[in-house]
C-alpha cells in the first residue's frame, strides 16, 4: 500500500480541488475503481473497498461527515458527495455564471490570488459542460481587475485581438504587479510609457494600431511624395508691376 499524502479535510468549499486530490490518492492506492462501481463482495473486493472508504472518510472534515453516514460502500459515499457539492444542471450554471460576473479583485489582493479565484470558477463551469471562449474569459477577467492596473489593461485592450491569449494577459499583469507592487492602490499614469507600449503601424508609423487596420488602407495616403499637403505654386500674392514710385 502506498504511503498516504496529507490532504486538507474537505469543509464544504472548493470541492473540485479536493475531489481531484482524493482521486489522485485513490489511484495511487489502486482503489480508484471503487468509487465508480460497486466492488465485488469477495475478500479482495471488500479489502479494496475498505481502503477506499478510509481514504474518503479521513479526507472529510467533521462538519461534513453527516453526508457519509449510512453509506456502506465507497461508491455510495462518493456519489453522495458529488450529488451534494458538485454544481450541475441549469441551476448550478446560473450560480457559477453570477459568481463569474460579480468577481472583483480586492484592493489588497495579489494578481496571483485573484487569478486563482477566477480560474476556480471557470474550472467549475467547464466541469458542468460550459466551455467558455478565450475572448470571453479574458473579458471577464479584465472586468474584475483592480483600478490600479488601469494603464496595463488599456494597453492590452489596444493589442491585436487575434494574438491575444489568457496566458499572455495573466503574464502582463503579473509583470506589472512586480514592477509597481501589490499595495499601491493608485494607478500609475505614465503617458510616455503608455505610448511606447502601444503597437506601432509599419505603414503610417503611428502608435495604437497595426498595419492591417491602418486608416491609409481605406482612404489612401493624404500626403504626396515630395509635395506636402495641398501646396500650391501660385506665388505669394505680391504683384510684379512695380512699387508705384
Amino acid at each position: 500500500m502506498s504511503t498516504r499524502l496529507s490532504i486538507e479535510p474537505f469543509d464544504g468549499t472548493n470541492f473540485l480541488n479536493w475531489k481531484f486530490r482524493v482521486e489522485s490518492l485513490l489511484a495511487e492506492n489502486d482503489v480508484l475503481d471503487c468509487i465508480s462501481k460497486q466492488t465485488k463482495k469477495d475478500e479482495k473486493g471488500s479489502k479494496k473497498d475498505a481502503r477506499a472508504r478510509n481514504i474518503i472518510v479521513q479526507s472529510i472534515a467533521d462538519s461534513q461527515l453527516s453526508v457519509l453516514r449510512g453509506k456502506e460502500t465507497a461508491c455510495e459515499m462518493w456519489r453522495a458527495l458529488v450529488n451534494t457539492f458538485e454544481k450541475k444542471g441549469l441551476c448550478g450554471k446560473i450560480i457559477l455564471k453570477k459568481k463569474l460576473l460579480g468577481i472583483k479583485m480586492d484592493s489588497s489582493e495579489s494578481i496571483h490570488d485573484y487569478t486563482q479565484r477566477f480560474e476556480s470558477i471557470v474550472s467549475e463551469l467547464r466541469t458542468i459542460g460550459e466551455d467558455m471562449k478565450e475572448d470571453e474569459i479574458i473579458c471577464q477577467f479584465l472586468m474584475g481587475v483592480s483600478d490600479k492596473f488601469s494603464t496595463i489593461v488599456s494597453i492590452i485592450e489596444n493589442s491585436d485581438q487575434d494574438d491575444l491569449t489568457f496566458e499572455y494577459v495573466k503574464r502582463r499583469l503579473h509583470n506589472e504587479e512586480e514592477k509597481h507592487g501589490v499595495n499601491n492602490s493608485t494607478p500609475v499614469h505614465n503617458p510616455t510609457a503608455f505610448q511606447a507600449n502601444k503597437p506601432v503601424c509599419f505603414r503610417c508609423g503611428k502608435h495604437g494600431h497595426f498595419q492591417k487596420k491602418c486608416f491609409l488602407n481605406r482612404n489612401g495616403s493624404k500626403y504626396r511624395r515630395g509635395g506636402g499637403r495641398g501646396h500650391s505654386n501660385h506665388g505669394s500674392g505680391y504683384s510684379n508691376h512695380g512699387s508705384g514710385y
